[in-house]
């Protein structure tokens, strides 16, 4: 029984939960004209486009994040946008079950059943994608496979602005490996960086200019070009929470050590508070954390429960700066109902 298929092992509700989350992934396709999944296309479609101001949709991704798109580009874009959607989906399931081997319904209800979910269905955006190359780097870990760890971590650098921290706790992993074992990990990075060059010689430059002229947003008012920032820098809060946030994360990580799949969780918690870049969909990132919350006890899964359900209602009230309260207290509450790591196995 221990190699049977996770899917075996769940129950009707469980099978339920994932039954209606797949619906909607379907039924947003079939009802929108427009979403950020068409943006991703259509920058594809015209790549001397990309990191333009003029384009209608900005393109945020590093450029080989274009190597994962191109496929979508051949095949009609609802039918696309479907089944781009079910990748998503399937790459969540495929985390989830890497989390938890066997999750009760009500950490699936967390995961899926969740404003965030619907608004990142209704969007076609990439954070279901990104779920999925964090598992691929798990995978990847364990089987010391440097190739596939390479190439995990690479996708996962395709958004590096919420996936760095966690880059960094899985390359940590691998200080224990042989110097050629090492030495695998970067090539296909490395080759793939250097090839972007051959695609444009310019497109850093370019890129730090298109942030500049399209910022995707500035929720903590770190206006480098001028203004209460650069001018007063101590004046701004938001100095202080990303310093303290940094703070306490390393106190954490260096005192408490905690396993390897509790500091992931722990890491995407902490870096939505730290982005400048925060938007209600970002929050699919926090499912590691909901599933290490929802599987510790019967009092934590019932508050986090709670507290995804009343999404919408807390993002209507909250914007901009003060949206750090969901991954603040998700954070709160996965580091007390894990205060003892060593009972978990991941």
């Amino acid at each position: 029984m221990e190699n049977a298929n996770p899917l075996t092992k769940i129950g009707t509700a469980n099978l339920l939960v994932l039954i209606f989350s797949a619906v909607i992934t379907i039924w947003f396709p079939l009802t929108e004209n427009w979403s950020d999944y068409h943006g991703f296309v259509y920058s594809v479609k015209a790549p001397e486009l990309i990191y333009h101001r003029l384009i209608f949709k900005p393109f945020f991704l590093m450029p080989w994040a274009m190597a994962v798109v191109w496929p979508f580009t051949l095949i009609p874009y609802q039918i696309g946008w479907i089944i781009f959607n079910l990748l998503s989906f399937v790459a969540t399931i495929t985390l989830i079950f890497k989390f938890d081997k066997q999750p009760n319904y009500m950490t699936l209800l967390i995961c899926f059943a969740s404003f965030s979910y619907a608004l990142f269905a209704f969007l076609g955006q990439w954070e279901g994608i990104l779920l999925g190359f964090i598992a691929i780097s798990l995978i990847a870990l364990e089987r010391k496979n440097p190739w596939l760890l390479g190439l995990g971590l690479l996708l996962m650098a395709t958004k590096p602005i919420h996936m760095w921290m966690v880059g960094a706790i899985i390359l940590w992993q691998t200080v224990g490996w042989d110097f050629k074992q090492q030495a695998k990990i970067y090539i296909i990075p490395i080759v793939t960086f250097l090839l972007t060059f051959v695609w444009r010689a310019t497109w850093i430059q370019d890129y730090i200019t298109f942030l500049r002229v399209t910022p995707p947003q500035n929720i903590h008012q770190l206006d480098f070009a001028g203004g209460v920032s650069i001018s007063f820098p101590f004046l701004n809060p938001s100095i202080w929470l990303i310093g303290a946030t940094l703070l306490v994360f390393a106190v954490y990580m260096i005192t408490v050590r905690p396993p390897l799949y509790l500091s992931i969780a722990a890491a995407l918690c902490t870096n939505l508070i730290l982005t400048n870049y925060l938007q209600i969909y970002h929050f699919m990132l926090l499912i590691p954390a909901f599933i290490l919350i929802g599987s510790s006890s019967r009092n934590y899964r019932n508050l986090i429960t709670l507290f995804v359900l009343l999404m919408p209602f807390y993002t209507y009230f909250f914007d901009g700066i003060l949206l750090i309260i969901f991954p603040l207290v998700t954070l709160l509450l996965l580091v007390f109902s894990n205060l003892n790591p060593d009972r978990m196995t991941a």
